[in-house]
């Protein structure tokens, strides 16, 4: 499971991240996006591209 979350997100809290990843089981990653609100990590399109990408193609 891959979270990406922004720690300043005002629709879904950001305390919600932490508890959806410590219930997942391998593989998984929790990135923060600091000071990005609901749909703003997405909006660091390089940054978002080689996370998943990193993800996908190497399991954490």
């Amino acid at each position: 499971m891959l979270i990406i979350h922004g720690d300043k997100d005002r629709v879904v809290p950001y305390d919600h991240s932490p508890a959806i990843y410590d219930a997942a089981r391998q593989p998984k990653r929790l990135i923060v996006v600091p000071g990005a609100g609901h749909g703003r990590p997405v909006s660091d399109g390089c940054r978002y591209l080689i996370e998943v990408a990193r993800f996908f193609l190497n399991g954490r």
